[in-house]
């Protein structure tokens, strides 16, 4: 179960959920004024994609500006976990902000590629996280 570290605060750099023993954990490591960049570790799919989603949803509540996942330490997506990406991108596009993934590579990149989800039409991919300073 992904649950909330924290004492009510909201989430400052390095502060973190983790996920339950094979999903996976997020970490808030930056933000700056223009948004928020989340760490991505482990495996998304049909056991912690929900939890997963909640997890992201209570990391940058408040947030204004784009929301980064750097997934480079996502080692497996499934179609759950793509289907929650979409549902957070949606949510977020709703608002005025964008979800950009980031650091997309091996079997998680193989699925974008074979979804047809590297166009750009849910949410921007980037190589790299953006440069920002930490709060």
């Amino acid at each position: 179960m992904i649950t909330k570290e924290l004492d009510g605060r909201p989430p400052t750099a390095g502060e973190h959920v983790n996920g339950h023993s094979n999903g996976p954990s997020l970490s808030r490591i930056a933000s700056a004024d223009n948004g928020v960049i989340l760490a991505v570790a482990g495996e998304i799919d049909i056991s912690s994609a929900e939890e997963f989603g909640d997890g992201v949803r209570s990391l940058i509540e408040g947030v204004e500006g784009e929301v980064v996942l750097s997934l480079q330490n996502c080692g497996f997506i499934d179609s759950s976990g793509i289907r929650a990406l979409i549902m957070l991108a949606r949510e977020l596009q709703t608002r005025g902000q964008t979800l950009v993934l980031s650091g997309l590579n091996g079997g998680p990149r193989r699925v974008f590629e074979i979804t047809g989800l590297l166009n750009g039409r849910e949410f921007e991919i980037r190589a790299a996280a953006p440069d920002v300073g930490a709060e």
